[in-house]
């Protein structure tokens, strides 16, 4: 878990999984500079909610901001 939500946005159109690992089903897809919210990570994968409330996981070099 982050200590804090972190503020993000995509920097290309971006896949959003239902887990860590392109195993997981893609839930949704975002566009590019869409703002999302960071909650916790593990390894290389990110689990953000955007900002119509829908959570999953995208890769981690697909995010800015918040120091990634």
């Amino acid at each position: 878990l982050f200590a804090i939500p972190v503020p993000l946005e995509t920097n290309q159109r971006s896949n959003v999984r239902a887990g860590p690992g392109t195993d997981f089903d893609v839930r949704f897809t975002l566009e590019a500079a869409a703002h999302v919210v960071g909650h916790s990570y593990t390894s290389q994968w990110v689990r953000i909610v955007d900002d119509e409330g829908r959570e999953g996981w995208v890769f981690h070099t697909l995010l800015v901001g918040g120091g990634l």
